[in-house]
């Protein structure tokens, strides 16, 4: 099976475009491992992340181990035999987040709490170096290709206590664009750049007909 991950910022419309291809046929993987991590902590909010730098860091090494283990047994599955008229839809699910969205909130709060001098600059390094190196190992490995969604001006934001505010969304989807591009060069992507939830299910078909 091969696994294609959706990266990018927090409410561009990641969801209602994976919908609409689902409706078309293509199968998509529902899995939301931050939110099933805060729900296994009873965590009413993912502010609940910057509490301590330890937890912080015990949060995202289970977000990292819980979408590891989940996205590398889809991409171990064998696709159904049966096949849609080009013969690709069954070879291929959709998942959203991946390993660089992982890598850059981890890097985003690392270094929030190194401006709050809670972690020193050694440290935090020290954390982020190894952290890095899994992240884009695992991307290689589990991934065929990348979907990435920037934040448009047409989208409306809309507040959710279980995922990052406003006011990080561009900071963060710089920093899963830059991991992509210096991290897995060779991994094939798509920048989607149409508006509307059809014309960039239509977009992402064009790229997804191609594995």
């Amino acid at each position: 099976m091969k696994v294609i991950g959706l990266s990018g910022a927090q409410g561009a419309g990641k969801s209602s475009m994976l919908l609409e291809l689902r409706a078309r046929g293509w199968k998509l993987d529902e899995f939301r491992v931050s939110r099933a991590v805060q729900k296994q902590l009873g965590w009413d909010s993912l502010a609940r992340v910057m509490d301590s730098v330890d937890t912080m860091i015990q949060f995202q090494n289970e977000v990292f181990e819980q979408k590891l283990r989940h996205d590398a047994e889809l991409a171990a599955m064998v696709s159904d035999e049966r096949h849609d008229r080009d013969g690709s839809q069954n070879s291929v699910v959709l998942t959203e987040r991946t390993f660089a969205d992982i890598w850059a909130y981890t890097s985003m709060w690392t270094w929030r709490f190194h401006e709050q001098n809670k972690i020193g600059f050694n440290e935090a390094l020290a954390f982020l170096t190894p952290f890095t190196k899994k992240c884009a190992d695992a991307q290689t490995q589990v991934y065929s290709g990348v979907l990435l969604l920037p934040f448009m001006n047409h989208i409306t934001f809309e507040d959710d206590t279980h995922r990052a505010s406003r006011a990080d969304v561009d900071s963060v989807y710089e920093d899963v664009d830059r991991f992509v591009e210096r991290k897995t060069p060779n991994m094939r992507k798509l920048y989607i750049t149409t508006e509307s939830v059809a014309d960039r299910a239509t977009q992402v078909e064009t790229f997804l007909r191609s594995f």
